[in-house]
């Protein structure tokens, strides 16, 4: 996911005239790079050996019927298996779409994440990934919180 942020960061300063254009302005045209990066967040949020298969199905789908006109569309009961060069893909036509769309897609990136309550460093940095190379700002939850330490502060003593 680096590679892909780098290339989108870096894009400006190499080819100077480029501009990225809308092509998408439906979620039809990009319904299956919705479903492919959805499966991959799921799939990355639940890679711990006691993770079920039902679990990941689940988190799949809560962020599925995120998507605009979801109960309209054809939706997998699993999420899809992929390799990297078909997310980088998928992410790639994601990028061509409207901004809504693209603010619906990274919504349905949030509950998929979310859905269990937890967090794990994978997802994290998979969604901060998508986020950017979208241009769509970071999820609060995301970034650190200043002031705040991860070690547990010992309560204060009362006398």
């Amino acid at each position: 996911m680096l590679q892909l942020i780098l290339w989108h960061r870096l894009q400006p300063s190499i080819n100077p005239g480029s501009t990225t254009t809308v092509e998408f302005t439906s979620i039809e045209q990009i319904w299956p790079d919705s479903l492919l990066v959805l499966s991959v967040i799921a799939r990355v949020g639940h890679s711990q050996p006691d993770a079920s298969t039902e679990d990941i199905a689940y988190a799949f789908r809560s962020g599925v019927f995120r998507l605009p006109k979801a109960g309209e569309q054809e939706k997998p009961e699993i999420p899809l298996s992929c390799n990297f060069t078909e997310l980088k893909k998928s992410i790639e036509h994601l990028r061509l779409a409207t901004p809504k769309l693209k603010q619906a897609i990274v919504d349905a990136c949030v509950h998929t994440v979310l859905f269990d309550n937890k967090v794990t460093p994978s997802e994290g940095d998979l969604l901060r990934a998508i986020t950017m190379t979208l241009d769509c700002p970071i999820p609060p939850f995301l970034n650190p919180q200043p002031g705040v330490s991860k070690q547990k502060q010992p309560s204060p003593k009362r006398s």
